[in-house]
C-alpha cells in the first residue's frame, strides 16, 4: 500500500543518482487492482450473476465460480508481497539504509496519517475503525510492524546471504500460528500480537523478489504474464472456494497463494519494464492506498444521500464511481499531502552527504 514514488531506490547521501534502479512500472496498476478486489468485496461485486438460470448444472457452476470471484483476504496478502518488493527495492542494492531516522519518519507518516484521518472521518457516520483484527485496518496494523523490523530483518539478510532461510523460518512460524487456531476460517483472527507474523512469509517474499529482480534473475517471467496472471486468479478462487465450502480456511492456504503472487509481481514487473503500462490504471493506483482506507465509509455516505434507483447495472456503476470519487477527494486531502511532508520530514533527517575522500571539509 505504499505510493509510486516508493518504487525508486534510495542511494547512499555519497552514492551518485545515477547508481538507483530505475522506476518500476505496473506495480501502481496491480495496486489499483487489489484494492477494487477489496471495494468489491466489501460494497457489492459488480452485477454479473443476475439472470443465471440455477436450476441447471451449468447455471450452477457459472453462478459458484462468479460467487468466488473477489476475496479480500487474498488482495491483501497480494498488498503485502508488493509491500515488502517496495520498500527492499528501495534498498536491495546496497542491502544497507542510509538513514534509519529519515527511513522511520517516512515510513510512519506516510501510512499513520491517512489512517488516523480514516478512523476520525469514519467516527462521524457511526463506523468503527480500530487499529486491532475485525476491521479493515488490520493489515495497516503488519505494514507498521514490518516496516519497524524491517531494519533488523536486513541485517539477519547480510548475516544469513540472503531472504530465502529468513522467508523459510517465517514459514514454520506462521504454520505454528494457524495452529493455535486449526479450524479458523479467516486470515487476522489470532490477535494483534500473531497476525503480523501469520502474514510475515507474504512479505518478505516480497523482499527476496526485490532481490531477484535487481539482480536480472526474473527476466524469463515477462513471457508469462498472462498464464500468470490467470494463476493468480484462479488461487484466490480457489482459497476463497475452500474457505467457505470446505474445513480448510484462510491461514492455510493464502501464505501459499502467496507464492503465486510472488511469480505473477515477477512477470508483472518484467512485463512492464518492456511494455507501457495502462495509463488510467497507474493514476489510479496512485491513491489506492485511500481507496482501501475509506471504500467502507464512502458507500456509507453514498447510501445516505438516497439516490434514486437507477437499475442493477447502472446503480452499481454510480455507487462505484463515487466510491472512486470520494476516495480520491481523501487522497488529494490528505494522503497525497501526508506523502509530501513525509518526504519533507525526511530530506530534513538525512544525514548530509560525504565529501569524497581527499576533498577538504568546511570548517
Amino acid at each position: 500500500m505504499i505510493g509510486p514514488d516508493e518504487t525508486r531506490a534510495a542511494t547512499p547521501p555519497s552514492a551518485p543518482r545515477a547508481a538507483a534502479p530505475p522506476r518500476l512500472n505496473g506495480l501502481d496498476t496491480v495496486r489499483f487492482i487489489c484494492a477494487a478486489i477489496v471495494v468489491f468485496a466489501h460494497t457489492g461485486q459488480p452485477p454479473l450473476r443476475e439472470g443465471i438460470d440455477t436450476s441447471h448444472i451449468a447455471g450452477k457452476l457459472l453462478n459458484g465460480l462468479l460467487s468466488n470471484l473477489w476475496s479480500s483476504a487474498a488482495a491483501v496478502i497480494a498488498f503485502f508481497v508488493i509491500s515488502g518488493f517496495v520498500i527492499h527495492y528501495a534498498y536491495a542494492a546496497t542491502n544497507r539504509i542510509p538513514s534509519v531516522r529519515e527511513y522511520f519518519a517516512r515510513r510512519y507518516i506516510r501510512i499513520l496519517i491517512p489512517a488516523i484521518a480514516a478512523i476520525l472521518l469514519s467516527m462521524t457516520v457511526g463506523l468503527s475503525l480500530s487499529l486491532f483484527e475485525g476491521t479493515i485496518l488490520w493489515s495497516v496494523v503488519c505494514e507498521l510492524i514490518y516496516y519497524t523490523i524491517y531494519p533488523l530483518l536486513l541485517i539477519l539478510r547480510r548475516r544469513v546471504g540472503g531472504w530465502m532461510p529468513l522467508v523459510v523460518v517465517s514459514f514454520i512460524l506462521a504454520l505454528g500460528v494457524a495452529a493455535t487456531d486449526p479450524g479458523q476460517g479467516e486470515y487476522p483472527k489470532y490477535g494483534t500480537h500473531l497476525n503480523w507474523l501469520l502474514g510475515l512469509p507474504c512479505w518478505l517474499m516480497g523482499c527476496w523478489l526485490a532481490d531477484a529482480y535487481l539482480k536480472g534473475r526474473l527476466n524469463r517471467f515477462a513471457g508469462w504474464v498472462w498464464p500468470l496472471r490467470g494463476a493468480a486468479w484462479a488461487g484466490m478462487s480457489l482459497c476463497m472456494v475452500l474457505r467457505y465450502h470446505s474445513p480448510v480456511g484462510y491461514p492455510w492456504t493464502l501464505n501459499v497463494f502467496a507464492i503465486v503472487v510472488t511469480l505473477w509481481l515477477a512477470a508483472e514487473v518484467t512485463h512492464y519494464a518492456i511494455h507501457k503500462p495502462p495509463v488510467w490504471l497507474e493514476w489510479t493506483g496512485r491513491w489506492s492506498y485511500s481507496l482501501y482506507l475509506v471504500h467502507k465509509l464512502a458507500a456509507i455516505v453514498y447510501v445516505s444521500l438516497a439516490i434514486p434507483s437507477l437499475g442493477l447495472i447502472f446503480g452499481w456503476l454510480l455507487k462505484f464511481a463515487f466510491i472512486l470519487a470520494f476516495s480520491y477527494v481523501f487522497y488529494l486531502i490528505c494522503e497525497k499531502p501526508a506523502h509530501q511532508f513525509a518526504r519533507w520530514a525526511g530530506a530534513r533527517l538525512k544525514p548530509a552527504p560525504r565529501p569524497p575522500a581527499g576533498e577538504p571539509t568546511s570548517a
